[in-house]
């Protein structure tokens, strides 16, 4: 048999075909994928009429079977296809050591094998969640205007009544301006419970569709936490199971990743939307804890936009008690905060934003203030709910 032909050992004893079509094919599929997501990208009402309606279905028949089990179906299939891989290259590292297999004849297959693999998940990222990237601007969707930036006095105003919010939120919770020791952690299934009614309320304020609405599966807490936290990663949605994961963590940023990954359950993709959904859904959450979490984060988000020593007035008016939480938070996370992994998570996130025309890439985070601002435009007030 020819050496030329794609499938021909070379005549080692342990040389094995190539199987270079079958792999090719589907790296192809993976490539095809992402051809069809730009040019999605191009007409995003053609997006929105092909995905809107499917992907959700997907994503909550994901999320209720893989909510059958108590942990995270995503970790542990990592976890076996990491362990596979290692097999597959120790075993074919042996047999070019001992002589049996050509080294062009496994290096052949080892980049075919990567092939395969890459394109079998591009093509399944894309076709069960990825191309909701190409759908128009949530604004766009909710029928709100272009976003003119705020004058500093608007931008000042807001961020008053960010500290009155966040204040009283913190009232509900304990009753008094410091209860002694940091906010503790409220129960994760009522959290998750309490932000899926949230989703339920915020698709009746915002008028979105009712799959955003639909009750998914729960957030789960996964066994690499610690490493998740060490990349600076405080949760993760797996488009594959349809899971939310979420680091552990302090009350004022719980409530506020698990919603952020949830907006990402229901087919909300770019992060400045996700973190906009994840803020409204927490707001109208039927838990103090959770509200008190969204407050904390629309305070942040708006005085960061502003001057330093406006900053520092406004810092002085919190409440000794939530002055506590924000400590407790800061000193939770100081571990990671240097870490070179960090600066590692930070890069690969950001490269993955912009490879899906995510504006800014990881920057697309901070653009949720837009959002955050015309919602306040939109409804007369900053908390949704009005309970505040």
């Amino acid at each position: 048999m020819s050496t030329l032909l794609p499938n021909a050992p070379s005549g080692l004893p342990g040389d094995r075909p190539l199987h270079a079509k079958r792999r090719l094919a589907v790296f192809g599929s993976g490539v095809a994928a992402y051809l069809v997501f730009f040019l999605l990208a191009s007409f995003p009402a053609v997006a929105e009429s092909l995905v809107a309606p499917t992907h959700p279905r997907i994503a909550w028949t994901l999320s209720r079977i893989s909510a059958l089990l108590p942990f995270s179906v995503a970790e542990v299939a990592l976890v076996a296809y990491l362990a596979a891989w290692l097999t597959f290259l120790g075993r074919t590292l042996r047999v070019v050591v001992r002589g049996q297999r050509s080294r062009k004849n496994a290096g052949q297959i080892v980049g075919l094998v990567v092939l395969r693999d890459v394109g079998a998940i591009t093509f399944c990222f894309y076709m069960v969640w990825g191309f909701g990237y190409a759908r128009p601007p949530l604004a766009e969707r909710m029928g709100w205007p272009v976003f003119t930036a705020p004058d500093s006095a608007e931008l000042i105003d807001l961020a008053e009544e960010s500290v009155r919010n966040l204040n009283a939120a913190y009232l509900v919770l304990h009753g008094v301006d410091d209860v002694g020791h940091a906010t503790r952690v409220a129960d994760r299934e009522e959290l998750d419970d309490a932000i899926e009614a949230g989703f339920a309320r915020a698709t009746t304020l915002l008028g979105l569709r009712p799959s955003v609405g639909w009750k998914y599966g729960r957030a789960k807490e996964p066994v690499f936490s610690s490493l998740m936290a060490r990349f600076g990663v405080q949760g993760q949605y797996s488009p594959l199971t349809g899971e939310p994961l979420v680091v552990p963590q302090p009350v004022l940023g719980r409530s506020l990743t698990i919603a952020h990954e949830k907006a990402h359950q229901r087919g909300v993709n770019p992060e400045l939307e996700a973190r906009f959904l994840s803020y409204v859904a927490a707001s109208l959450a039927p838990h103090a804890a959770a509200r008190y979490s969204a407050a904390y984060y629309m305070n942040t988000t708006l005085v960061r936009e502003l001057a330093r020593d406006e900053r520092v007035r406004l810092a002085g008016l919190l409440l000794p008690g939530v002055r506590r939480d924000a400590r407790d938070r800061a000193e939770w996370w100081r571990p990671f905060r240097n870490s070179s992994a960090r600066a590692v998570g930070a890069a690969v996130n950001d490269r993955f934003l912009r490879a899906n025309q995510v504006a800014g890439g990881i920057a697309n985070y901070g653009l949720a203030v837009r959002l955050l601002i015309e919602l306040a435009r939109q409804t007369g007030s900053l908390d949704p709910g009005g309970e505040a």
